[in-house]
């Protein structure tokens, strides 16, 4: 046979050396199998060893990398359909945001927003709670009642953003909007039926962390198409978009010409346009684009990335049996449904720490009945039960804090037993003692030294913790009562309702009710320095005590650090977030009025950014004004100093 076609077999592919003939055995008589399995072991010896043996030429293998999601593989390959939503979306955010924290688009971008998340979701193929079959629009929304309340508490809350003035309240509802859209975005694309509030705060977690690990996809992906454009279909959109891009400046000519031609149209666009079309603000506004299409691409990458820990505690698999299952085209969820539960611990160690947590907590719930609430008993000497009252609030509220969190960490971890239940009853009774007990201590604190914001915040954290406690109360007696979605639709609704009060209006008036219905020099300070133009309206209809006129008020340094108090309009305009507040004349008081005093006649609200407690305080601050004007002494007729 000529060599060249000769077959090597196993041993000389594996370049083991041949041994040397060894002289034939006689034969020794076994079984069939036997010899069949001694040859089968033979060879696999030989094939494990050509296996192990190093070879001198031969690259070391690669580490295997694990493959992308479909969902990421999706992405990828419709980059210029998902890269169009992230620059509409940003472009939209930069228009309504540019200068205008809280203006009346922010409802408008927050509905957009919303309807843009779904038809993303959609198209990626998260099927979520979408897929359950629907009847009538009741059924409909029954059936979707999970992910509908996140849409709507956003609005709510958005309206509410253009509603008010208040920093800390624009604050508190733009990370309430982070939570909502988070657990709107995590229903969706996983649909855990069972949520906890640990594996929410991990999924949010996860959700975040991953989404600042794909900030490099939006280069990546795009990189990857512009090397590929050769379908028609990506050419189609990149003759789209270099239509956009030739329209803007024919739009921009058109715009003028229209402007020229119309005025109502010309105010419009001027109001929209002065501050975008400044230099200055141009990389302001390039910077929020930028900002808006990273944090939406980002967060598409980071739900489409398979590493987010869902509700049901398992991260997402990638293997080839699990993509199947999670094949976009078919719309399965991406989360194995027959997860194990983790086994819980035994009750003992816990039934004997709550038992004694029991016995400490039911004698001083015991003192608080006895001294505090029923008023009896000899208090230590020196002390009046005024002062006994009003100490030791947030000593208590920290306490209510660590049984509450308590009571769920023992609920999750240990297995539930009838006296373990006892003693969880019986603490979280007790912790209802002590938020009464911190509660009545807070009210007797406001009365003797009025309502201000923390105060107030506080009253209502102590009624949201008291919806939770009886929530926890109900999980103790019914194991399927849902825990996670009591709590998060309490909260929701509590902080919608603590944010419509307009509370900086309900401090304002609780003050000065508290003063006969007076501006006094007790109160002064603090309506002025601490509450935003959300209390114009109880100002406006306050009347003024004799002893404030002329007094000097020190203003934050970012206002008139000195201000002599002479009328009612200036009380409005020194106000938390009046736009017509004058920076000119701090050094010479008369010059600042009359710069106030021009700002506020001139000033309007626009419509992007129109605020409705700004609105209303501007009004009200402009009446004063013209009614001092009309009141002045005939020889001071048109002076803003009627009482200097």
């Amino acid at each position: 046979m000529d060599p060249r076609y000769h077959q090597p077999d196993a041993a000389q592919k594996a370049n083991i050396p041949q041994q040397p003939d060894i002289p034939q055995q006689p034969d020794i008589p076994q079984q069939p199998e036997t010899a069949l399995l001694s040859e089968a072991a033979q060879q696999e010896d030989i094939l494990q060893f050509a296996e192990t043996e190093p070879q001198p030429d031969a690259p070391h293998p690669a580490k295997a990398s694990i493959p992308p999601s479909p969902y990421m593989l999706r992405l990828q390959d419709h980059f210029p359909l998902y890269g169009s939503f992230s620059l509409l979306l940003a472009l939209l955010s930069a228009a309504c945001f540019f200068r205008n924290p809280h203006g009346l688009s922010y409802p408008l971008f927050i509905a957009a927003a919303y309807l843009s998340a779904w038809q993303i979701i959609k198209s990626l193929g998260f099927a979520g709670a979408w897929d359950k079959p629907a009847g009538s629009l009741l059924s409909w929304i029954s059936a979707r009642k999970a992910a509908l309340f996140p849409p709507a508490a956003a609005l709510l809350l958005a309206l509410n953003t253009c509603f008010t003035a208040s920093r800390i309240i624009h604050s508190f509802n733009n990370l309430a909007q982070i939570l909502l859209g988070g657990f709107f975005l995590l229903y969706l694309c996983f649909n855990g039926p069972s949520f906890t509030i640990g594996k929410y705060i991990r999924s949010l977690a996860g959700l975040l962390l991953h989404a600042l690990g794909a900030l490099p996809l939006p280069l990546l992906h795009s990189r990857r198409f512009f090397r590929n454009v050769k379908s028609t279909r990506s050419r189609s959109l990149l003759m789209l978009l270099s239509g956009f891009l030739i329209s803007l400046p024919v739009l921009f000519y058109l715009s003028l010409l229209l402007a020229d031609a119309d005025a109502v149209f010309r105010t419009i666009l001027q109001n929209g346009l002065a501050e975008l079309l400044h230099s200055s603000a141009i990389p302001d506004f390039f910077f929020l684009f930028l900002f808006s299409f990273l944090c939406c691409y980002c967060l598409m990458g980071s739900l489409c990335s398979g590493k987010i820990r869902t509700f049901s505690g398992k991260a997402e698999e990638n293997d080839t049996e699990n993509s199947q299952k999670n094949d976009p085209e078919n719309g399965q969820k991406n989360v194995s449904e027959n997860s194990p539960k983790s086994s819980r611990k035994n009750p003992l160690p816990a039934i004997s720490f709550c038992t004694m947590l029991c016995f400490l907590y039911l004698f001083f719930c015991g003192i608080q009945v006895f001294y505090l609430f029923a008023g009896k008993g000899t208090l230590p000497q020196g002390m009046t039960y005024s002062a006994y009252a009003r100490q030791g609030f947030f000593q208590l509220l920290a306490v209510a804090l660590i049984n509450l969190f308590l009571v769920l960490a023992i609920l999750n971890y240990f297995r539930r037993h009838p006296v373990l239940t006892g003693c969880l009853t019986v603490i979280s009774l007790c912790t209802g003692v002590l938020l009464g007990s911190s509660a009545f201590r807070m009210c007797l604190y406001v009365d003797a030294y009025g309502l201000t914001f923390l105060r107030l915040a506080v009253l209502w954290f102590l009624a949201l913790t008291a919806v939770v406690l009886a929530g926890i109360l109900l999980a103790l007696f019914r194991k399927a009562f849902p825990l996670f979605s009591w709590c998060f639709v309490s909260a929701s609704m509590a902080y919608c309702a603590f944010a419509w009060s307009i509370p900086d209006l309900q401090i304002a008036r609780y003050n000065i009710a508290r003063e006969g219905g007076f501006i006094t020099t007790d109160n002064i300070s603090y309506l002025l320095t601490s509450l935003s133009a959300d209390a114009a309206p109880a100002l406006a209809e306050a009347q003024i005590d004799d002893e404030v006129w002329g007094i000097p008020v020190a203003l934050p340094q970012n206002r008139y650090h000195s201000t002599v108090i002479l009328e009612k309009w200036q009380m409005l305009s020194c106000l938390q977030e009046t736009p017509w507040y004058a920076e000119k004349g701090r050094g010479d008081f008369d010059i600042w009025l009359e710069a106030t005093a021009e700002n506020l006649r001139s000033w309007e609200p626009g419509i992007r950014t129109y605020n409705h407690s700004l609105a209303q305080a501007g009004k009200l601050a402009l009446e004063a004004l013209n009614e001092s004007k009309m009141q002045a002494d005939p020889a001071q007729e048109g002076s803003l100093f009627p009482f200097s």
